[in-house]
């Protein structure tokens, strides 16, 4: 039998809700006991059990809270990171909210990125497995076309990079206005028949 590669062999402690050693550690952060956490676990799974682990953890928009209530998931990506020996970036054009990310992952494996996330994700060198994007803020009732706009540009940035088998998280998509994702779901189911949206809630992975 093929040897598995040992970044690849998770273990059971994360896939089962009651020996999740990530949600024990930060069950203090409210979105780690909402449906995002659910949303963001099933991603990462999929990634590390279908993709096996290939390619970096890319996140556009990174954390500016520390223990955020309504996010964290810098920090989390870093915890999945550390634990399992991958390759995670964050970007983020602002520097007061890099140094906030900096400070609430001390310690932990992490690449902080200071610029325009189109721009770095046009000039990324090697492969993106897991890109989750969550940028540029929206309004949750009004007018999003200028978020939406943005997170199809990274999409497209982005997409020649993506392994096969890649994740796409897409964050704040269950708004009325549509959130960040409206554009970019639209784009996919109308111009990329190979990808499957597998949830389609808080958050959309496909």
């Amino acid at each position: 039998m093929e040897k598995v590669p040992e970044k690849t062999m998770i273990d059971k402690g994360f896939f089962f809700y009651e020996k999740d050693w990530l949600y024990q550690k930060h069950k203090r952060i409210p979105s780690v006991v909402s449906t995002k956490y659910l949303g963001f676990k099933t991603a990462m799974m999929a990634y590390m059990q279908i993709g096996k682990c290939r390619g970096s953890i890319v996140e556009t928009g990174t954390q500016r809270v520390i223990d955020d209530g309504g996010g964290s998931f810098t920090l989390l990506f870093a915890e999945i990171a550390t634990q399992y020996k991958l390759d995670f970036h964050t970007v983020d054009i602002s520097p007061v909210n890099l140094e906030v990310s900096k400070k609430a992952t001390e310690g932990l494996n992490v690449s902080h990125h200071c610029m325009d996330s189109v721009r770095y994700l046009r000039g990324i060198q090697g492969e993106i497995g897991f890109l989750f994007l969550d940028s540029m803020d929206c309004d949750p009732t009004g007018d999003s076309t200028g978020p939406q706009e943005h997170q199809l540009a990274e999409f497209m940035a982005a997409e020649d990079k993506l392994t096969y088998n890649a994740v796409l998280l897409m964050d704040d998509n269950s708004y009325p206005s549509g959130g960040k994702t409206r554009i970019l779901k639209n784009y996919i189911l109308d111009y990329r028949p190979e990808w499957t949206i597998l949830s389609d809630e808080a958050q959309t992975y496909s």
